[in-house]
């Protein structure tokens, strides 16, 4: 009978740990669950870029130091016609205007930003979450440009 107590208080205690633990787990904001780095430049429709062969890779993860964070590495072909007229900065320009507006479309409220030669961050906000979306575009060959962008948030 003491051994039955002995596991019946146990799993009280477990159950309830858990239970504490597990309602401080947030989940991330519908604009981090439905982004896709790889789908919001192929709606783009860049002329210079032939979006039938990017390459798109993505991670999620949970934990420190964001609760929430993705990964994205789109690896875009510029057609061979167009790589002496292909304007990087102008693509991300463009590339950053676009997740602005995904990303209020989602319902987030956008407070901040800026961008610098290759790169382009972007805060914000929806009363659960605060995120901060950074994105580094580079042309690594002649006919080949990569993104990577990486969103952090805290719910």
């Amino acid at each position: 009978m003491k051994n039955h107590s002995l596991r019946l208080i146990t799993f009280v205690c477990m159950f309830i740990l858990c239970s504490v633990s597990c309602a401080k787990i947030h989940s991330p904001s519908q604009f981090l669950n439905s982004f896709s780095l790889g789908e919001t430049i192929e709606r783009m429709n860049v002329e210079e870029i032939d979006v039938s062969s990017a390459s798109h890779f993505q991670t999620a993860t949970a934990g420190n130091p964001s609760p929430h964070r993705r990964d994205f590495d789109v690896a875009i072909a510029i057609k061979e016609q167009k790589t002496e007229s292909f304007d990087e900065r102008g693509f991300l320009v463009k590339l950053k205007e676009r997740i602005v507006q995904e990303a209020r479309d989602s319902g987030v409220r956008i407070y901040g930003g800026g961008e610098g030669g290759d790169t382009f961050y972007v805060n914000y906000e929806n009363g659960k979450h605060q995120g901060g979306i950074e994105v580094i575009g580079v042309r690594t060959e002649k006919n080949k440009y990569r993104v990577w962008c990486v969103i952090r948030e805290l719910a």
